[in-house]
C-alpha cells in the first residue's frame, strides 16, 4: 500500500472574487470570515491601516484546517486583494488529532479533494508554503525504547541534537534545527502512550523555496502525483542520512584504520563531530569515512542508523515499484536507497568481517571494510607505496594524492615510487647508480691527464 509522507501541510491562494466565494463557503460550512458590516462567525485577528493601505486578517477553523484570510485594500484606488492561508495536518485529521502514523496515499488524496470541494478551491492554484513537514513512521523488526536511543543522536547537518519531551516531561526523542530546515526523531509510543514498536522521523522546512527546490512540488496538486509524493519520501531519507548516530558498543581494534578508532573513541562527544571530524579531511572523504563507520556499526555493533534506514526504505517501496520511469530513479541518489541486507553481507566469501576479530598478529595492515550500499563487496585499491586506501581517488591512481591524504604524504609516496623505478632501471643499489661506459671513459681520460701532469712536475730540474 502506498503511503503519504506529508505531516503538516501549508499553502496559500489568491481569491479573485471574494464576495462570491464567501457565500459559497457559507452555504457549505455555515461559517464565514470576520466582516465588519455583517454577522461575524470567524475570529477577527487584527486590522492595520496606513496612509495608503488597509490590511485586515481574519481566521476560523474547520475540520482540522486553520484558515486565515488577509485582505489588503488600497485606500487611494479602492482596489483590494484577498489571500487565503491554509494550515492543516492530514494525519491528524484522519486519526482524530493524533499523527503517530502515516496515512495511505488514497486517504490523503480524499482529504485534499474534500477540502477543495468544500471551499471551492482548485488544488493546482494553492501554492505550497511553510510550515510544511514530511514524515515517515517506521515499524521496526527489532525492539526499540528510550534506552536504546538515549545518547545516540549527536548531530544533524552540523547542528547538535536537543532532547524532546512529551507532556509528562518524559524523554521521547531528539530534534535539531538549522537555518533552512529541521529534523525530529522520536518514539510515538512515548508521545501518544500507545504500544507501538516504531520510530517517527519528521523533516521540516523554514523556507518555502528550500522545500520547492528540493522536491519540485509547487502546488497541492503536485502532491497527488506519485512523483511528488516520492520526492517527499526522499527528503526524509536524505535528512536521516545527514544524522550522525553514535554506537557505544563498538570497541577499538589495532587492525582498524586510525580514523575509525578515533570515531569510536571520541564519537560520544558532539563537539568531535562538529569540530575535529570536520577538520580531518575533505567533505567527500569524511562522507566515505562516515559510511564506513556505519557499516562497521551495522556488522559489529548496534547498527541503529542502518537498521532504521532499511525500515524507512520499505515504507517507500511501493512508490519505487510504480515510478521506475522517474529520472531520479536512474540517478546515483536512487541507487543509494538500496537496502543493506545483513544476510547477503554475511554470506559473502570475500568479506573480511570475521577475520577482523580472529586475525593473527602481524605487521601487515588489514584492508578496511568496504561494502557498497547494496551490501556487496566494493573493489578496493591500495597505494602501492604505503598500502593506504585510495578507493575514492581516480581509477588510474597508483599512490596517495594530496587531495585525500595531504601534500606531505603524496610527495613521500611519489618519491618512493620514483626512486624504486629509477633504481630498477639503473641497477640494484638502493640509492647508488652503476657507472655507464661513457662515465668510465671520462674518468679514465681525467686520470691520464692528472698522471702526466704529475710526472712532468717531478721530472723537471
Amino acid at each position: 500500500m502506498k503511503l503519504s509522507f506529508i505531516d503538516e501541510l501549508a499553502g496559500q491562494i489568491l481569491i479573485p472574487d471574494y464576495e462570491v466565494w464567501k457565500h459559497q463557503v457559507y452555504s457549505r460550512t455555515g461559517k464565514q470570515f470576520g466582516d465588519l458590516y455583517g454577522h461575524v462567525t470567524g475570529e477577527i485577528l487584527y486590522h492595520v491601516q496606513t496612509h495608503c493601505k488597509k490590511i485586515s486578517k481574519d481566521s476560523f477553523k474547520y475540520n482540522g484546517w486553520n484558515l486565515t484570510l488577509i485582505t489588503t485594500v488600497d485606500t487611494v484606488t479602492g482596489e483590494y486583494t484577498t489571500k487565503l492561508k491554509i494550515i492543516g495536518n492530514p494525519s491528524k485529521i484522519f486519526y482524530s488529532g493524533k499523527n503517530y502514523d502515516n496515512i495511505s496515499f488514497e486517504a490523503f488524496k480524499e482529504i485534499l479533494i474534500d477540502f477543495s470541494n468544500t471551499f471551492s478551491l482548485q488544488l493546482d492554484h494553492i501554492n505550497i508554503t511553510v510550515p510544511t513537514e514530511t514524515s515517515i513512521t517506521s515499524y521496526l523488526d527489532f525492539n526499540i525504547s528510550e534506552e536504546s536511543i538515549c545518547g545516540r543522536f549527536k548531530t544533524f547537518q552540523n547542528k547538535r541534537f536537543s532532547e524532546m519531551l512529551n507532556n509528562d516531561k518524559d524523554f521521547m526523542g531528539y530534534r535539531a534545527d538549522n537555518t533552512h530546515s529541521g529534523f525530529k526523531a522520536y518514539l510515538p509510543a512515548i508521545k501518544f502512550g500507545e504500544s507501538l514498536n516504531s520510530i517517527r522521523t519528521e523533516g521540516s522546512y523554514n523556507r518555502t523555496q528550500s522545500f520547492v527546490s528540493t522536491t519540485g512540488v509547487k502546488t497541492w496538486a503536485d502532491l497527488l502525483k506519485d512523483e511528488g509524493m516520492y520526492r517527499c519520501f526522499q527528503c526524509v531519507m536524505s535528512k536521516w542520512d545527514d544524522t550522525i548516530i553514535y554506537d557505544p558498543t563498538l570497541k577499538r581494534n589495532r587492525h582498524y584504520e586510525g580514523y575509525i578508532n578515533e570515531m569510536i573513541l571520541k564519537g560520544h562527544d558532539p563537539r568531535y563531530w562538529l569540530d575535529d571530524f570536520i577538520k580531518t579531511a575533505s567533505d567527500k572523504t569524511r562522507k566515505k569515512r562516515l559510511e564506513e563507520y556505519r557499516k562497521l556499526s551495522f556488522v559489529k555493533g548496534e547498527g541503529l542508523h542502518t537498521r532504521v534506514r532499511n525500515c524507512i526504505i520499505m515504507q517507500g517501496a511501493e512508490f519505487r515499484d510504480v515510478t521506475s520511469w522517474l529520472p531520479c530513479n536512474k540517478s546515483e541518489e536512487y541507487s543509494n536507497l538500496n537496502l543493506i541486507n545483513k544476510d547477503r553481507v554475511k554470506e559473502s566469501k570475500t568479506l573480511l568481517i570475521n577475520s577482523i576479530s580472529n586475525m593473527p598478529v602481524t605487521e601487515e595492515k588489514t584492508k578496511p571494510l568496504l561494502i557498497n550500499s547494496a551490501g556487496a563487496i566494493q573493489e578496493q585499491r591500495l597505494c602501492i607505496a604505503c598500502n593506504k586506501d585510495i578507493t575514492e581517488q581516480k581509477t588510474g591512481s597508483r599512490f596517495c594524492s594530496s587531495k585525500y591524504h595531504g601534500e606531505k604524504q603524496a610527495k613521500k609516496c611519489r618519491n618512493q615510487i620514483s626512486n624504486l623505478e629509477w633504481n630498477k632501471k639503473r641497477g640494484k643499489g638502493k640509492h647508488t647508480l652503476q657507472p655507464t661506459a661513457e662515465i668510465n671513459n671520462v674518468r679514465r681520460k681525467a686520470h691520464e691527464i692528472i698522471e702526466r701532469a704529475r710526472r712532468r712536475m717531478y721530472s723537471d730540474p
